[in-house]
């Protein structure tokens, strides 16, 4: 995946990758509210 390094110019240590976690969460655990943003928030508009 070095083509996405040298696409987003980062550096020659950095290793882009993905992680993808999958089953399920214990009984006890604890998960963060996470809300969106509106789209004002993130909207950048070019003119």
């Amino acid at each position: 995946m070095t083509f996405l390094r040298n696409l987003l110019g980062r550096a020659k240590n950095e290793i882009p990758m993905l992680v993808i976690p999958v089953g399920y969460p214990s009984h006890d655990c604890k998960v963060p509210k996470i809300t969106k943003k509106r789209l004002e928030e993130i909207l950048v508009e070019l003119h």
